[in-house]
């Protein structure tokens, strides 16, 4: 083994009915580390609430296990028939574990890996409660490509341990060549707000089958890596689309929630959808805006013809007074207020009801105001 050796911490989140499977990740572990651990440089350590988590008090056990279980690089999530019991906070404790990974990664996509897979197991149809829990992993499902997760399917444990053999090795090596997304904070005193930048590239949403009303979306992350305080956040880009009919902007929500909801790109609970859109070739851009999946007056605001000719600058902030501000070409055109629960992750997100559309993001940059610690 190098002198250098690289330790990876990997979480194995799953229910009760995968006792086997979670047996078979420690027999790979030791594999991938015994067969490529000394060439690659690293250690895989993995970390399981049976031989990591101590007694002691939480609202509930899966609270106490999640103070402990903080600290990890991979995040493993297996599901088979059951989807396990639900907790105070999530529909089970699988679910709840990775939910707090998904934020994790959120907050800093190059420094933890998720890897899911599912298990194509047989139900008993005469048993409600089977059924119930098959229907839960199903849905589960579908709420993590929602989410844009990938994931695996496997058929007997021994099948998920030869593909946990090709999947590991690459994931750490994904791990050890990842380089933080690149970073400018500009040289100002210390006590005054700095700019940490934060460059996403550039996107091109067209219409899915895949999710409601023909939607498409990027997800990016409004925390950064930072030890200050952020005081401003601020998304901006170049918007071009020829399409005649199409909706673009942006939805603020929770850094865990489902970005759409059942039939809609509009869900309840905190949320805030700010959107341009437009109906017909020669017809005018305009404005609506959505708070927890309701409309807010006006229900459209008329800004100016757009044919598709140019690029239009668009940028939304969010200031420390939880202000909402949408620009267009550089005027404001929109402010409102939002909750402190949705001002950590923004879609970028655009739909066509149904209809064939296709729009163009470009330049896309995530500015936020820090004020360094003393």
């Amino acid at each position: 083994m190098s002198d250098k050796v690289r330790k990876f911490k990997i979480l194995v989140a799953s229910p009760g009915d995968t006792a086997e499977e979670r047996h078979l990740v420690r027999e790979v572990i030791d594999d991938v580390n015994r067969d490529h651990g000394n060439a690659g440089g690293y250690l895989l350590v993995p970390v399981m609430w049976e031989t990591d988590a101590a007694p002691g008090v939480g609202c509930d056990a899966q609270d106490v296990i999640n103070q402990q279980l903080t600290n990890y690089d991979i995040f493993i999530g297996l599901l088979s028939a059951r989807f396990g019991t639900p907790t105070k906070r999530a529909n089970s404790g699988t679910e709840e574990e990775f939910g707090n990974a998904f934020e994790k990664y959120l907050a800093n996509p190059s420094s933890l890996s998720i890897m899911f897979y599912f298990r194509n197991a047989s139900v008993k149809v005469h048993d409600i409660e089977a059924l119930l829990q098959g229907l839960h992993v199903s849905q589960f499902r579908i709420q993590l490509q929602q989410l844009g997760v990938f994931y695996q399917q496997y058929d007997t444990p021994a099948d998920l341990a030869n593909k946990l053999r090709g999947d590991l090795p690459r994931r750490l090596r994904d791990l050890m060549d990842s380089k933080v997304v690149r970073k400018v904070t500009s040289q100002m005193p210390r006590g005054r707000s700095v700019q940490q930048t934060m460059a996403r590239g550039d996107w091109i949403g067209t219409g899915t089958k895949r999710f409601p009303q023909g939607a498409n979306y990027l997800n990016l992350s409004l925390i950064g890596s930072t030890s200050g305080r952020i005081v401003s956040k601020l998304i901006r880009g170049h918007f071009q689309s020829r399409s005649p009919y199409f909706r673009f902007g942006f939805k603020l929500l929770p850094l865990n929630s489902k970005p759409f909801g059942e039939g809609s790109i509009q869900t309840e609970g905190a949320n805030l959808v700010v959107h341009l859109a437009k109906d017909h070739e020669d017809g005018l851009l305009y404005l609506a805006v959505y708070q927890n999946g309701r409309p807010m007056a006006p229900l459209r605001r008329d800004l100016f013809e757009y044919r598709g000719e140019r690029e239009i600058d668009i940028g939304l902030m969010i200031v420390h007074d939880r202000s909402v501000q949408l620009q267009v070409d550089s005027k404001l055109v929109w402010e409102g207020y939002v909750s402190p629960s949705i001002q950590d992750r923004a879609l970028v997100v655009a739909w066509g009801d149904y209809l064939d559309f296709e729009v163009h993001f470009r330049q896309i940059f995530v500015d936020l105001g820090v004020i360094p610690p003393n």
